[in-house]
């Protein structure tokens, strides 16, 4: 069996000769989604019965865990996870405290334990880590794992949590865990305390709810106040060689010497838990003297600021999650001298590196913060302030937009005239701000979005203008968003803003360049043009086939990818045929339809759009449950109680995989209530264009307004937002 998820038929066709192979069909229990296991409960449970029937009744009860586990990892749950565990009867006592509800409710991080037996052979065994709140008597682990974990290595666990704790700066936090192996096993199967540092670097991971994809390894001892100790020597060499393909990094201590089994990755010795976070939450191959930037920076205040300019996007990202960065940004505005030093670095990357200096402004949180930059700079302040709006539009939230549009006006006279630029950028994102978010579509910009525009114009000598690019970018979605009948219009401005950020040629604006094709891709989708809407969708990836598109894909990441996968689903979920697909295609149906595993615990716009238009495929290829399955991860997405990254505009979204289900017959009376309270919504809200939705909001019955939508699709979500 390989590293990948086993499927169930391969398990099946392993235990044809009965307990011949079980010993491969039960390593796959060991590993975290070491099964593939289907979508959908009823399915999920015929599966489970046809392989409990054929292994021993011994490792039942770790075929159970081991499922468990996935369903604790996977984004799609099971609807609802709790009555779907209750038939597991294998599971009774070995997860009552806590209760099953609780366990799905919580963030989990899986993370591979390297430890050495007593023949001195190593092997990888699997926690899986939960970062937990306001959840009082919570013992650390299972009962049964006493039996497994010596005390010494109960300890580390124990101490490694605190540590844990402390890093992360929220005292209130408290982690739970269990290994991945049999729980009816009766032996010590690991010894010492050389766990600690993986877990608890597992366990900040949790808390931060960014999943780590394992991409590193680790051992250590760690001490309750984040020191990292030596382990025992003779086994080091055999832990780094554990190292598969997969990993990139080796983590170990720093008191130890360097081992030399490590395969396939870099080393790097760590004294303490937050530098091996540092490396474990930032390392990418190549990248190693970005994150001795980060290091540098990290000694005190002044380094930071004497660095921070030279961090990169992973660094700086890794700095709003950390809260030892969190006490530098306050020792900076503690100190004048500090302070101005900080915004001078800033400011002098505004007009060159515009994005890290919006990463750098939002390390700034309170509004005192802001009256404090406001007093050296009044032009930072209002930088300050258009970023902050640029961050509210793009995840929809219309108060917060309208609260930074506000706090910007404070400092506009002088940002007119001292910082024209940055002026038109605040110009740009108050358009999108005040129209394309809150449903306001019309051909008709306002006057003193043209006025800038004009003047910007006018000023223009050819060559490569970032602020005219933008400002015809704007243009050009703004007709998007009015439908086919402006497409010449689309296609104008697209043509004049990748001009102005110079045809692709331009390194620094290739990402702005690029977007006009998803551009011209949605329009063309809206009108049907299912081969122009093709070319888009390959050319925002510079790829001019499916072969060429797909290695250009897995050679992207960031943004880039996921705008690219979300465009794929939808052009998949609109025009594939089954009966009759287009050639080199069906790779890409399959990869869209594993969506759910690739959208995992990202929550930002177009995720909510790429789960609904994977549905719109499953559904094509006759896979209701599945479609089901991403439409509901589509409308949690969308749901601003259970994604901080969800605001007004992607609330109102929430319609579109409302109206699928609804369509297909598979809508549920808990959905038909979410409909109807995401309708109420759009019918009091302050900020919503009312009058675009009114074919809704008129219609009393949730069924019967739900059917209005899916009537009315395009006319509702235009453009981009489908």
């Amino acid at each position: 069996m390989s590293e990948d998820s086993a499927t169930i038929d391969a398990l099946l066709f392993y235990l044809e000769e009965p307990h011949f192979y079980e010993y491969l069909v039960v390593d796959n229990f060991r590993r975290p989604l070491g099964v593939d296991w289907p979508h959908d409960s009823l399915n999920i449970l015929e599966r489970r019965e046809a392989i409990l029937g054929r292994i021993n009744p011994g490792f039942h009860a770790f075929l159970d865990l081991s499922l468990f586990a996935s369903l604790l990892l996977r984004e799609t749950k099971p609807q609802p996870p709790a009555d779907l565990i209750s038939r597991f009867k294998s599971l009774d006592g070995l997860l009552e405290n806590p209760s099953i509800a609780a366990l799905f409710s919580w963030s989990w991080q899986p993370v591979a334990v390297p430890i050495v037996g007593d023949t001195g052979r190593g092997e990888l065994i699997y926690f899986l880590v939960a970062a937990v709140e306001q959840q009082e008597h919570l013992a650390t682990f299972p009962h049964w794992c006493e039996r497994q974990l010596s005390p010494e290595s109960r300890q580390a666990i124990r101490d490694a949590f605190a540590a844990a704790r402390r890093c992360s700066g929220d005292a209130s936090l408290k982690f739970f865990t269990f290994p991945l192996t049999n729980p009816h096993e009766d032996k010590e199967l690991i010894s010492g305390r050389s766990l600690g540092l993986p877990l608890a670097l597992a366990a900040l991971c949790a808390a931060s709810s960014v999943r780590s994809d394992l991409h590193w390894l680790a051992t250590g001892d760690l001490d309750a106040d984040g020191r990292v100790q030596a382990v025992n020597p003779a086994t080091l060499g055999a832990k780094a060689a554990l190292t598969g393909k997969k990993h990139a990094l080796f983590i170990y201590p720093a008191a130890n010497p360097a081992p030399s089994g490590a395969k396939y990755c870099d080393l790097k010795a760590v004294v303490s838990l937050e530098q091996a976070w540092l490396w474990a939450d930032c390392f990418a191959p190549g990248r190693a003297n970005d994150i001795r930037a980060l290091e540098l920076a990290s000694d005190n205040a002044r380094s930071f600021v004497d660095n921070c300019t030279a961090l990169s996007f992973a660094a700086l990202e890794h700095c709003l999650r950390n809260p030892h960065f969190s006490s530098k940004i306050r020792q900076i505005f503690a100190s004048a001298e500090l302070l101005g030093s900080f915004l001078r670095k800033i400011e002098n990357i505004l007009t060159s590196e515009p994005d890290k200096a919006a990463r750098l402004l939002a390390l700034m949180q309170s509004e005192e913060d802001l009256l404090q930059v406001a007093a050296t700079s009044e032009r930072l302040a209002f930088v300050w302030c258009s970023c902050r709006l640029a961050l509210a539009n793009h995840r929809g939230d219309n108060a917060d937009s309208a609260h930074w549009q506000e706090q910007a006006q404070k400092f506009r006279a002088g940002a007119e005239r001292t910082n024209p630029q940055e002026f038109t950028r605040f110009i740009n994102r108050f358009y999108v701000a005040s129209l394309h978010n809150r449903y306001v579509f019309s051909p008709e910009p306002p006057k003193e979005f043209l006025d800038i525009l004009h003047e910007e114009e006018s000023y223009h000598r050819g060559g490569v203008n970032y602020t005219l690019g933008a400002l015809y970018g704007t243009l050009a979605q703004n007709y998007g968003f009015c439908g086919p009948a402006y497409f010449g219009e689309l296609e104008k401005y697209v043509a004049k803003s990748q001009q102005a950020f110079g045809e692709g040629q331009c390194p620094e604006h290739h990402a702005d360049y690029r977007r006009g094709f998803a551009y011209l891709f949605a329009g063309h989708m809206d009108r049907n043009d299912k081969d122009s809407a093709r070319k888009a969708l390959w050319n925002y990836l510079g790829a001019d086939c499916w072969q060429s598109f797909g290695s250009a894909l897995d050679s992207h990441a960031g943004s880039d990818r996921t705008f690219a996968e979300a465009m794929l689903a939808r052009y998949l979920g609109h025009t594939f045929n089954p009966a009759a697909p287009e050639p080199d295609i069906q790779e890409f149906v399959d990869r869209t339809l594993a969506a759910d595993k690739i959208i995992n615990n990202f929550q930002e716009h177009p995720r909510q759009l790429w789960a609904y238009n994977s549905g719109c495929l499953a559904l094509r290829c006759d896979r209701k449950a599945l479609a089901a399955a991403l439409w509901q991860r589509s409308l949690d997405l969308c749901d601003p109680l259970l994604n901080d990254k969800a605001g007004e505009t992607m609330h109102a979204m929430s319609l579109l995989p409302l109206a699928a289900l609804a369509k297909s017959g598979l809508l549920t009376d808990g959905q038909k209530g979410r409909a109807k309270t995401i309708i109420d919504a759009i019918r009091v809200s302050k900020h919503l264009n009312r009058k675009h939705f009114a074919m809704v909001t008129y219609v009393d019955d949730a069924n019967e307004a739900l059917i209005v939508v899916g009537d009315h699709l395009a006319k509702l979500f235009p453009f981009s937002y489908r």
